[in-house]
């Protein structure tokens, strides 16, 4: 079959008035297998949590006993409340006369030690009396008593890094 239109001849099939078949719906999922999905990421997701978990108490744990092992050999302790400051006492809190064994216990203490460096040459650092003690023209004295700061400051600095 063959139609002309405006001198343009165009060849049509002889199925072309057929009727056109609609595409077939999409298919959808159905629930039982979607609850299955989310059902199986759920639960891969509770094992997950539960393995991060366990490592982070792991971890947790690792670390408060590795600052204990750490700490406890060096029997290092606050003195008693009666023999402290109001100062320091405000910096130590309830640890006065404890031994120190903890993280947090080691801070406290880390602070009381800081007290008491401010006060070797007036708050001046390690490095600050250290070329205070080297200055050109000093009188001599001087110079020794600032180099005896200065190597406080610095053993003790020193001696609080290997903790």
């Amino acid at each position: 079959m063959s139609t002309q239109t405006d001198s343009v001849r165009v060849e049509v099939p002889a199925n072309a008035h057929a009727p056109v078949q609609p595409a077939a719906p999409p298919q959808h999922m159905d629930r039982r297998a979607w609850d299955r999905i989310v059902s199986s990421a759920g639960a891969v997701l509770a094992v997950i949590l539960l393995v991060l978990g366990g490592a982070a108490i792991y971890g947790g744990n690792f670390g408060q006993d590795n600052v204990r092992d750490r700490l406890a050999p060096q029997n290092i302790s606050f003195p008693p409340a009666d023999a402290m400051t109001p100062e320091e006492l405000a910096l130590v809190g309830d640890f006065a006369g404890a031994k120190v064994d903890t993280g947090s216990e080691a801070e406290a203490f880390s602070r009381y030690i800081g007290l008491h460096l401010s006060e070797v040459n007036g708050g001046a650092t390690y490095s600050e009396t250290s070329a205070a003690a080297r200055a050109e023209g000093l009188d001599p004295t001087v110079a020794a008593d600032l180099q005896v700061k200065a190597d406080t400051l610095f053993k003790v600095r020193r001696s609080a890094r290997s903790c």
